[in-house]
């Protein structure tokens, strides 16, 4: 996500579209949760790149790691009270600026 998102793993600044990914895993199946903030007008494109990561199957991270993995299936969820702190907080922080 961090690489479609920002270009990179490292970057000057904050990022374009803040964002939060975690993993559950359950033996060799993992759930991936992406939590975004986005303007209204770059909402779809944000998707489009999140979808375009998982589709894509493969990345090599910081550490040189080739990870591979299938997706099964992916939709949108809703916000846990968590995330949705979490989104007002960052854009809040975003409008500040």
């Amino acid at each position: 996500m961090t690489l479609e998102l920002c270009g990179s793993w490292d970057h000057p600044g904050p990022c374009r579209w803040p964002h939060e990914t975690s993993a559950t895993w359950s033996e060799r199946h993992s759930k991936v949760r992406v939590v975004f903030v986005a303007d209204a007008e770059d909402e779809m494109h944000v998707r489009a790149l999140i979808d375009r990561a998982l589709v894509n199957g493969k990345c090599v991270g910081p550490d040189g790691k080739l990870s591979q993995w299938e997706v099964t299936e992916h939709a949108a969820g809703v916000l846990s009270e968590r995330e949705a702190a979490w989104s007002a907080r960052i854009a809040g922080a975003e409008g500040a600026k």
